[in-house]
């Protein structure tokens, strides 16, 4: 059945690209330097609260900082950018 199947499977990506650009400007509002980021992002089966295990399934009572903010992420690797 799989091998019907196979083609049109996908496997899902928990990895994120942000990019981000930040500028700073002096007293009289010219821009003194620019520069941008880019960080590659993974999210992990781990909570971001280690009390809780990595199988225990969001339905199930979690403690109250996995509810607010879920799995953990990890910045997998950090970059600058030419703009």
């Amino acid at each position: 059945m799989l091998h019907s199947l196979g083609n049109s499977l996908t496997v899902r990506s928990d990895t994120f690209i942000v990019r981000s650009i930040g500028e700073s400007t002096n007293p009289l509002g010219e821009a003194t330097i620019r520069v941008g980021f880019e960080a590659v992002v993974q999210r992990v089966p781990d909570w971001t609260d280690p009390s809780d295990p990595p199988e225990k399934t969001p339905l199930a009572a979690l403690s109250e900082i996995n509810q607010a903010f879920g799995r953990r992420f990890v910045v997998v690797a950090l970059r600058e950018i030419d703009l």
